[in-house]
């Protein structure tokens, strides 16, 4: 509350850290999470890095949920996982390390970060920190955006652009675009044209007539994938 103010409390971010300091006598990974925020960026507290560092370790180590019989998140925990692979993917305050990052990251979409399930599908399609995998950046990527996140609904469209899969392609790059990715806003119009093009074609080929003349699946397979099945008959 006083960290960010509101209606009734001043913004105060030097009682913002005490409170928080006394949460992380307590244990709580929260606090140790948003007292780290506060080292790292100076407020209410001197920027200290390695005290920010090391309370996010703190945080991370603490237990994802409030009990091992109680499956609700224990927040900060994911958080704090997720910005220590952000510190060693960009090489603040630590050593730059992908591979520690593409951990940390990981750890974090396990417990449930969409920005870590994000961030770590894009090391994956890069080949950063891992080898490259496009299957699991494809999966990673989807969880994320299934989970809501925005950049990660972009990032899914631009790989599966890539990989001609322009139906689904389309679908999540409108799904950016509603969720006010800039960056979908400006693609949208191109990915509709190529996926409407490909509908034609589609028509066309009466690809759809032809699978069921001859039994086939269709459930599992992009449009893309039909085409070419018909042609090469």
């Amino acid at each position: 509350q006083y960290r960010d103010g509101d209606d009734n409390v001043k913004q105060n971010y030097e009682l913002a850290a005490k409170f928080y300091s006394k949460a992380v006598a307590l244990g709580s990974a929260e606090g140790m999470y948003n007292l780290a925020l506060l080292h790292q960026r100076g407020l209410g507290v001197q920027i200290d890095m390695q005290t920010s560092i090391r309370l996010l370790e703190q945080a991370a180590a603490q237990n994802p949920t409030m009990s091992d019989k109680c499956p609700i998140p224990n927040v900060g925990v994911a958080e704090a996982e997720h910005s220590l692979g952000l510190h060693y993917e960009m090489g603040v305050g630590v050593e730059m390390n992908y591979h520690k990052a593409s951990q940390w990251y990981q750890r974090a979409s396990d417990h449930g970060s969409s920005t870590a399930a994000n961030n770590l599908g894009l090391m994956y399609e890069e080949g950063r920190g891992v080898s490259k995998d496009l299957v699991k950046s494809e999966h990673l990527l989807r969880l994320s955006a299934v989970r809501g996140d925005p950049n990660a609904m972009m990032n899914l469209a631009l790989l599966l652009f890539k990989k001609n899969d322009l139906q689904d392609a389309e679908r999540w790059c409108q799904r950016a675009s509603d969720n006010n990715n800039m960056l979908a806003k400006e693609c949208l119009k191109t990915y509709q044209n190529a996926a409407e093009k490909e509908r034609e074609h589609f028509k066309e080929l009466n690809v759809e007539k032809w699978e069921k003349e001859n039994g086939l699946a269709t459930s599992t397979l992009a449009y893309n994938e039909r085409i070419k099945r018909k042609v090469l008959a």
